[in-house]
């Protein structure tokens, strides 16, 4: 297996005519001859991917609901800061509606919280659990 490619499943050691084995190719680009590895890993199937989904959704709502407890809001003073009503509070917190990035945009500055500052605390709840 060459190095460098852990995903690789290249057995053996059948050669190109050139010699190269087949995940190694030569290009030309701007009159340099470049040698380049062919890497690639299977794609997750659907299952693993839809876990990951819930499990990150599941963190991104335990982490908006932290951060208004945090601020001591009541879902109807957010709701009241960005414009809507409690029950839309309830319903992105439970899951039961999706937030499109303007909503958390408001969201954040309801809690005197940057976008940036918000999706490094997600970073940091997702590397966690």
């Amino acid at each position: 297996m060459p190095s460098g490619c852990p995903w690789s499943n290249f057995q053996g050691d059948s050669r190109t005519a050139a010699g190269d084995p087949p995940e190694h190719r030569q290009i030309i680009h701007f009159g340099v001859p470049l040698t380049i590895s062919l890497c690639w890993r299977p794609m997750a199937s659907s299952a693993q991917r839809s876990s990951r989904k819930q499990r990150e959704r599941t963190i991104l709502l335990g982490l908006l609901r932290e951060l208004r407890r945090q601020k001591g809001l009541s879902q109807d003073q957010m709701a009241k800061a960005i414009g809507t009503k409690q029950a839309f509070v309830s319903k992105y917190e439970t899951g039961e509606r999706r937030l499109d990035f303007l909503d958390l945009v408001a969201i954040c500055e309801a809690l005197n919280m940057s976008i940036v500052k918000f999706a490094e605390r997600f970073e940091i709840a997702r590397k966690l659990k």
